[in-house]
């Protein structure tokens, strides 16, 4: 097994009220931020810099369920946010 390829997990268990929230990533080994790509846009990199996912705005609809679930694919160098979605089955 290559030492560079794998999968990893992280959970974060945030309050109901939680809002206004935002999720970030970084690969191991290293700590490299993944940064953002037009995924319309067959994962073309974009200018936005670091990939940030924002979850519950306070514009938003604060009573719908989160359970966010993120694919990144790609070599440390090369990460991205592969696809996202919620797994709330509210």
């Amino acid at each position: 097994e290559d030492a560079l390829c794998g999968r990893c997990g992280a959970t974060k268990i945030l309050p109901a009220e939680s809002k206004n929230i935002e999720v970030r990533f970084r690969v191991q080994p290293g700590g490299r931020k993944v940064q953002a790509v037009d995924r319309k846009n067959r994962c073309a990199w974009t200018k936005l810099g670091e990939e940030v996912i924002r979850l519950r705005r306070p514009e938003g609809d604060q009573t719908k369920g989160v359970d966010a679930w993120f694919e990144l694919r790609g070599p440390i160098t090369h990460c991205h946010v592969w696809q996202a979605w919620n797994a709330c089955n509210r």
